[in-house]
């Protein structure tokens, strides 16, 4: 077994006497589950070799050669035993997760422990170095896999804190990111893998302008924060410069995902900043229908309006509808007061501008108070159907089509005559 598989397998017993034999001392304390320092065992005698003219003794070690060979070995995709070691094998959301992080933890300390036991090796002949030497990143930390990967990004992408925790600590850069496109960094990743903790952790070393230092990456970070549930982190990266106005899969705009997650602060937060309220996702539903279809809070519709929202874009999951029409022609206080807090917001030159429908759906369910209500905030009585009925011509016919009429329909043609509407059988223009 190659020290990729053992690693691949979580072996840590394996793992141990693999680098044993590559002249790598150290291991698990008993019981403990820590590891202890690795050294590199005492090497081969020194090789001399002497010309008539100059004298150079060379020390070579042939197990750190050795150990560091198969510490630099590489999968298919080109990650090193230490990048497997920080995917680790926990799954996020598992009874076991846990306890698994713990373990892939350890896994990836003896393989961090290894190289840092090279590099102390490496480290003993003479050389330049600055006074922050120690706090650079170093190289074994830096090897990138094919798709331009770190292992702390490779850690970040499963979240596993104690890996991450693991891998800050021997030097790696908070705000490392991908050298291949797209340039996705570590704490970006910690975002998509719903890992708060992480993340915290990312931003508490520094990792705060890598979430903010570009608007894009920051509405990334916002998309995940609104789909993890991290509301306070959503507002307080968008009032720290995330893009309002990002662009996701399928079209969804921020403000359709806080809309479709009833987040009312966040909404109000996004529209301050800027969000446009009209974009169309791919399925042409803006933040608007959203709302309606979701069943999102009044407050929310109401904010929509107040910024600016279409109110006649129809859909077909709406019944082929405007909100206001769909929310007329469906029955309950839960419609009813919908469209009630639609009216509020809406001006009245809104409702006058409006088609038929809305009128003519109240009053064939016979909802007296949608009809009342509509022609409150200004709905015309007057404008008719393109057959060319008028809503009294058809608020009488349905009266009369069960005798004794209904309160509710004979309530509806006093409502249109107290508002002007004319007998005739024509189209209002």
């Amino acid at each position: 077994m190659s020290l990729i598989q053992a690693v691949q397998a979580g072996d840590t017993a394996r793992i141990e006497a693999l680098l044993l034999q590559a002249g790598l001392t150290g291991g698990a304390a008993a019981g403990a589950g820590a590891v202890e320092v690795m050294t590199v065992a005492a090497a081969a005698a020194p090789t001399t070799t002497t010309t008539t003219t100059t004298t150079t003794t060379t020390t070579t070690s042939p197990s750190t050669a050795s150990a560091a060979d198969m510490l630099g070995a590489t999968d298919a995709t080109g990650r090193t035993p230490l990048m497997l070691a920080a995917v680790g094998r926990a799954v996020a959301g598992s009874p076991l997760a846990a306890a698994q992080g713990q373990h892939d933890a350890r896994v990836l300390t003896l393989i961090l422990r290894a190289h840092q036991a090279i590099t102390d090796q490496q480290q003993q002949q003479p050389q330049e170095s600055s006074a922050n030497s120690s706090k650079k990143c170093p190289d074994y930390l830096r090897r990138r896999s094919r798709n331009g990967w770190s292992a702390l990004l490779w850690a970040c992408k499963t979240g596993t804190l104690p890996s991450v925790q693991a891998l800050l600590d021997a030097g790696a850069n908070p705000c490392d990111k991908s050298t291949e496109p797209p340039q996705i960094s570590a704490v970006a990743l910690a975002c998509e893998a719903g890992a708060r903790e992480t993340v915290q952790l990312l931003l508490a070393r520094g990792a705060r302008t890598a979430l903010l230092g570009s608007p894009d990456v920051g509405a990334w970070a916002v998309m995940h924060a609104i789909k993890h549930g991290w509301i306070d982190d959503a507002l307080e990266w968008v009032a720290a410069g995330a893009n309002p106005r990002g662009v996701f899969a399928k079209r969804q705009t921020l403000l359709h995902l806080a809309v479709q997650h009833n987040q009312m602060r966040l909404v109000a937060a996004l529209i301050a900043k800027g969000a446009n309220v009209n974009l169309l996702d791919q399925y042409n539903m803006s933040p608007l229908l959203v709302a309606v279809h979701s069943s999102a809070s009044n407050e929310i519709l109401a904010e929509l309006i107040r910024a600016g929202s279409r109110l006649h874009d129809i859909h077909y999951t709406l019944d082929n509808q405007s909100p206001l029409g769909y929310f007329a022609g469906q029955r309950g206080e839960a419609a009813l007061a919908a469209l009630k807090s639609l009216l509020q917001h809406v001006r009245k030159e809104q409702i006058q501008a409006m088609d038929h429908k809305p009128l003519f759906r109240a009053l064939s369910i016979g909802s007296s108070d949608a009809v009342e209500l509509l022609l409150k905030a200004g709905a015309n009585p007057n404008l008719g159907a393109p057959s060319g009925e008028s809503p009294l011509m058809f608020a009488v016919s349905l009266s009369t089509a069960a005798l004794p009429p209904s309160p509710d329909a004979l309530r509806c043609v006093q409502l249109l005559l107290a508002h002007g509407a004319c007998s005739d059988d024509t189209r209002a223009s």
